[in-house]
């Protein structure tokens, strides 16, 4: 569903379309660590649909000694975004990758925790395409 952009006299789409456009997994954590929300792209990166994730506390996802929980508690104690990257991610379903992992704060008081994973190997071939493309 699109919005009327009063300052610009257009549609705007609605954030979840936003989302669900994006070549990248977003998900969002509550503050008991569970996740409250996940993109049509993470459904992809963790294998399994958005009706198994939604609900389910991160760590039966992502294992439980994962630098994602070390960025989560940054993100959380900080109030601010941060990025770590070169983090190696190993999922019980989607086997190892090496990503980017950028966790911002969500609302106000800070128990919603926004996280973007990126894979490196993605991140490669934009990069390629900017440089070929002078």
């Amino acid at each position: 569903m699109a919005t009327v952009n009063k300052v610009l006299a257009v549609a705007v789409p609605d954030a979840a379309s936003v989302l669900a456009a994006l070549a990248f997994p977003v998900v969002v954590i509550d503050g008991d660590g569970r996740i409250g929300y996940v993109n049509g792209m993470s459904e992809q990166f963790f294998e399994h649909s958005a009706a198994n994730l939604v609900g389910q506390a991160l760590a039966r996802v992502v294992p439980a000694d994962s630098p994602v929980f070390s960025l989560i508690r940054q993100v959380r104690d900080t109030g601010a975004s941060i990025s770590e990257h070169g983090v190696d991610l190993v999922l019980p379903r989607g086997g190892g990758r090496s990503l980017s992992i950028h966790g911002a704060p969500l609302g106000d008081d800070g128990a919603w925790i926004v996280l973007t994973f990126e894979e490196h190997a993605t991140a490669r071939a934009i990069e390629r395409q900017l440089i070929h493309r002078g």
